[in-house]
């Protein structure tokens, strides 16, 4: 079964705050969510779930949104039980933008251990992780940190940097 964010109300016009629709997308373990072409502001670390794929337009933007200071675990994306693990995460397409310059999203002391580590996607603990066809943007720091991870695909990812 599929779906896309704007069934579950993301407006995906660059105003309005995405992150519920995108994460009771995220929760309804419908399996296959798709994100169409827009610009999606997002407010908290979407975290998903065991047997998602996520399937992006390429003109999809999802956009860490300014709001408040970013704290330690803090990411765009992660998955959802890195103490316990996932399974079968694939994430497709689109643009996955840090939004390095908002003051809210910069790395504050480079020495504090709850402080933002300023890492745009995060995956730890996953079995079969499938990242592909991405472009990932403006991170503050990393644009993915995967640990423990077995049984990946990485393809065909493009970082950019377009602020300083």
């Amino acid at each position: 079964m599929e779906n896309s964010v704007m069934d579950f109300g993301a407006h995906g016009d660059g105003i309005h705050d995405d992150y519920y629709a995108f994460q009771t997308a995220l929760d309804s373990r419908v399996g296959t969510i798709t994100i169409p072409q827009g610009i999606y502001l997002i407010s908290q670390t979407l975290k998903v779930r065991s047997d998602t794929s996520i399937i992006a337009d390429r003109n999809a933007k999802i956009v860490m949104k300014s709001v408040v200071r970013r704290e330690r675990n803090d990411f765009l994306l992660s998955n959802s039980d890195t103490q316990n693990g996932n399974i079968n995460i694939s994430i497709s397409g689109g643009i996955w933008d840090g939004n390095n310059i908002a003051p809210e999203n910069k790395k504050q002391d480079l020495f504090d251990k709850n402080g933002y580590s300023g890492v745009l996607l995060n995956f730890v603990n996953v079995e079969h992780l499938t990242l592909k066809n991405m472009v990932l943007m403006n991170s503050v720091t990393f644009y993915v940190r995967i640990c423990k991870v077995h049984h990946f695909t990485i393809e065909n990812i493009d970082f950019v940097c377009d602020t300083f």
